[in-house]
């Protein structure tokens, strides 16, 4: 009963537009035909379009419908051409007019989405109005395309690609694959949104939706990105849509012209090759390491062996080594009291520089690191990817970074400055610190007001004879040193104006 009155309804209301001179006119009409016709503010246009029976569903096939309007149309009553499919609505108004550059459009595109054999079969109608009360002329046509489907290492060319007219595509990921990159070349300047979304209608491909879901990155003329398969395990849709704006003047407006778009989906996912990447520098890095620890033990040992004769010297005869040695110059002999104020003095002002770097770190590292984490978080959930400035041409995506070999590649600062620390504290440990006198020296006699030192492990000849070894400098510097791979790291987690600064930070100290 409802289905009757519904259809009573319709046609009351029909009966009532015509009687009042508002005219529908409706049309069947095939693919492949081009339509003609004039439309004014008491006219409307229906047509209907039907695939013949005879036509298969087909992936790789897409419908594409592009409309045309006159000169004599204008943007305060343009010409409407809606799209209803049999769940799905798409709008088109033409001309589109852009005030600041004084530029009109006439043209239009759009490729309809028929995701599954129910849209395929369906019948698509298109209404056609104005507003304007004189008659203005139209044309658009239906049309089947193959090519829809994108496979790895296919060079694409696209054409006729406008603000107005974007396109997509689709692609599903091989088995063997986790990610792909994309590379994509335009002919022009302006600026084109690159839009991934998962694949299902309806699909957002206006610059008014076109942020809505997915991820997007902007590209001028030539760009990369790089999409994960556990992003969209069901494959994407790769669309491109012009934003008209020039890309070394934001203000500027090239909306007239067409562009024309190469893109290429490649795989650079090799395995093997990463392995190696990885483990190739931390094996130099191990063998250098090593070879260090070796070659002062072994210097170390040397060391002991010449100061085993010394050992053996009388308190004359190390006076008397110490006076041969000129140890009685004011740069190698120190005053000291017996509460010892002037070695507590200098080992406070050799760690003010440890704790000036700590610091700096306490201020600097922290919020750089929690914004690189936030920005990437950013990035992923509102889809944004002209957030971090990655280079996708060269990026390889591991675990939870975006561009892991970046990252990668800031781990030698710490492993360097890890390793020079702990040949700082062998060199200190090396030293006796003996209460009531200084690190690594002895003091010979308590009771004399000046002093002659001696290291017990380290050759006189080689030392400074009893200056203050400053070991809170050294320990500084291996801290900035690994300081500074970490806070690369951070950078390149998102890199950006915001995090550049602060990659660069702990390089000035």
């Amino acid at each position: 009963m409802p289905m009757y009155s519904f259809i009573l309804l319709s046609i009351l209301c029909m009966y009532t537009q015509q009687t009042s001179g508002y005219e529908i006119k409706f049309k069947d009409t095939n693919i492949n035909e081009e339509l003609v016709g004039i439309v004014n503010s008491n006219v409307q246009n229906v047509y209907r379009f039907s695939l013949p029976d005879d036509t298969t569903y087909r992936n790789d096939t897409y419908m594409r419908v592009e409309f045309n309007s006159s000169l004599q149309s204008s943007g305060r009553c343009p010409i409407h051409f809606v799209i209803r499919q049999n769940k799905l609505v798409q709008t088109i108004d033409l001309p589109q007019e852009y005030e600041l550059t004084n530029l009109t459009v006439y043209a239009g595109a759009r490729t309809l989405c028929l995701a599954n054999q129910e849209e395929w079969s369906s019948s698509i109608f298109v209404t056609v109005s104005t507003c304007s009360e004189r008659n203005v002329s139209f044309s658009f046509t239906f049309s089947l395309h193959d090519g829809y489907l994108i496979n790895i290492d296919e060079p694409r060319t696209v054409t006729k690609v406008s603000v107005t007219s974007p396109v997509f595509y689709q692609f599903e990921f091989p088995e063997d694959i986790n990610f792909v990159t994309i590379i994509a070349n335009s002919t022009t300047t302006s600026r084109t949104f690159l839009s991934i979304q998962p694949i299902q209608c309806p699909v957002h491909d206006e610059v008014s939706n076109i942020k809505h879901t997915g991820h997007w990155h902007t590209m001028s003329r030539l760009t990369s990105l790089i999409v994960q398969k556990k992003q969209y395990p069901n494959g994407f849709l790769l669309i491109f849509l012009p934003d008209g704006r020039v890309d070394s003047d934001p203000r500027l407006l090239d909306v007239t012209h067409y562009e024309t778009i190469s893109f290429i989906v490649v795989s650079n996912e090799d395995t093997e090759v990463f392995k190696y990447s990885l483990l190739v520098p931390v094996l130099i890095y191990i063998v250098g390491i090593l070879f260090v620890c070796i070659m002062y033990s072994y210097f170390h040992h040397l060391y002991i062996k010449r100061q085993g004769a010394n050992d053996q010297l009388s308190p004359q005869d190390l006076q008397c080594f110490c006076h041969k040695n000129h140890c009685d110059t004011e740069l190698r002999v120190l005053h000291f009291t017996t509460d010892n104020n002037l070695y507590k003095y200098l080992r406070e002002n050799s760690y003010r520089y440890f704790w000036t770097i700590l610091t700096v770190v306490f201020f600097y590292g922290l919020p750089v690191i929690l914004l690189s984490l936030t920005l990437t978080n950013f990035s992923e959930e509102t889809g944004d990817l002209d957030t971090c400035k990655f280079n996708y041409f060269c990026s390889y995506p591991f675990w939870i970074f975006v561009s892991f070999n970046h990252v990668f590649s800031s781990l030698g600062y710490v492993i360097l400055g890890l390793t020079f620390i702990f040949l700082v504290h062998l060199r200190a440990t090396s030293l006796e610190v003996n209460e009531g006198g200084m690190m690594g020296v002895q003091r010979q006699d308590t009771s004399q007001k000046w002093l002659c030192f001696r290291f017990r492990k380290v050759d006189l000849s080689r030392t400074g004879y009893g200056a203050y070894q400053n070991f809170g400098t050294f320990y500084s510097l291996g801290f900035a040193l690994m300081m500074a791979g970490i806070m690369k790291m951070a950078y390149n987690t998102c890199p950006n104006r915001d995090t550049t600064f602060f990659g660069n930070l702990m390089r000035s100290y």
